[in-house]
């Protein structure tokens, strides 16, 4: 499993040419020159064939280079349709959270429960990192655990280094406050390096990926309510809603995706909601009673394959955690 939270890649596609492919290249280069500087067989009118160089042997000669010409003109193209091929599949790898097609729609609407979702940014002079939450109560806000802690150290990032910026459309939003203070799951105040940070976690991290972000002030937003009664089935109709790295500043969702599998005695759904980095902690939202209500919290990639969230009866008490020490 590939955790989500926002990385940075630079794909190029590199190709390494054989003696014959330099040589064939050469030639190429050779023929286009020759035909742009006017030296083949059919030369300006200012310069005379040489002598050995007859009317007949001129033709095929310039038959010759126009063929020269479109083996080149096709071995280019083929080699752009592989470099294409090249970055298509190297694309499709650095987006393990798709899931088929492409099924996300930016959400153009506003107010519950769109204005209650944004962005968890870490803002620090060693590292920053993005990530989605969910705005549970005017000054709560939950999202993933590994979203607020420092890979390298296993422990949370500074406090005032967390924020919460929510309904983010381009250059505005609808409220910020950074953290004071957090709230884990029992244990997991402090984890190994490495254990509960990205790329990878055991499945006993992705049991524990949640926290609860009491913040400084509260937001005037409605906050998005909690699905409590919740009886989960295969096929459940889901809404995942995240602020990915590729649209980072228009929120994004998938409509209509679906509960697959339910792995870990129950404790992690498998679903079929594509996601993308940056949307670790984004919700995971169902229809009852004529409106939203968050079910679960996206937490890795399962390479294409099914994507995994933490439901809401693995957190459930941190909802209600809004007292600091």
């Amino acid at each position: 499993m590939v955790l989500l939270m926002s990385v940075s890649v630079i794909a190029s596609v590199k190709t390494r040419s054989s003696p014959a492919q330099l040589s064939e290249d050469r030639a190429c280069r050779r023929s286009q020159s020759a035909v742009l500087s006017g030296q083949t067989a059919e030369r300006s009118d200012h310069t005379r064939l040489p002598r050995a160089v007859t009317p007949s042997r001129a033709a095929r000669m310039r038959r010759a280079t126009l063929q020269s010409l479109r083996g080149c003109a096709v071995g280019a193209l083929w080699a752009i349709l592989a470099a294409s091929l090249s970055l298509a599949v190297a694309g499709r790898s650095l987006r393990p959270g798709i899931i088929g097609a492409d099924d996300r729609v930016r959400v153009t609407d506003q107010g519950p429960p769109w204005d209650a979702i944004g962005h968890v940014n870490i803002g620090g002079y060693r590292r920053t990192s993005h990530c989605t939450g969910t705005l549970i109560a005017p000054d709560l806000v939950l999202t993933a655990a590994h979203c607020v802690i420092d890979p390298w150290t296993g422990a949370p990032y500074p406090l005032h280094d967390i924020h919460f910026v929510a309904g983010v459309r381009g250059s505005s939003n609808k409220g910020h406050a950074t953290a004071k203070c957090l709230h884990f799951k029992k244990g997991l105040e402090r984890a190994l390096p490495g254990e509960i940070g990205p790329p990878h976690a055991s499945t006993h991290a992705l049991l524990n990926d949640v926290v609860s972000i009491v913040l400084k002030r509260s937001l005037a937003i409605e906050p998005v309510p909690l699905a409590v009664h919740l009886e989960p089935k295969m096929g459940l109709s889901l809404v995942h809603a995240a602020y990915p790295a590729d649209r980072r500043f228009a929120l994004s969702a998938h409509f209509n995706c679906r509960l697959l599998q339910r792995a870990a005695k129950g404790a992690l759904w498998i679903n079929d909601c594509d996601t993308h980095s940056a949307s670790s902690g984004g919700p995971l939202l169902i229809e009852e009673q004529g409106e939203l209500r968050l079910a679960a919290i996206m937490l890795a990639t399962g390479a294409h394959k099914g994507n995994v969230a933490l439901p809401i009866a693995a957190w459930s008490p941190l909802a209600h955690k809004r007292s600091c020490p």
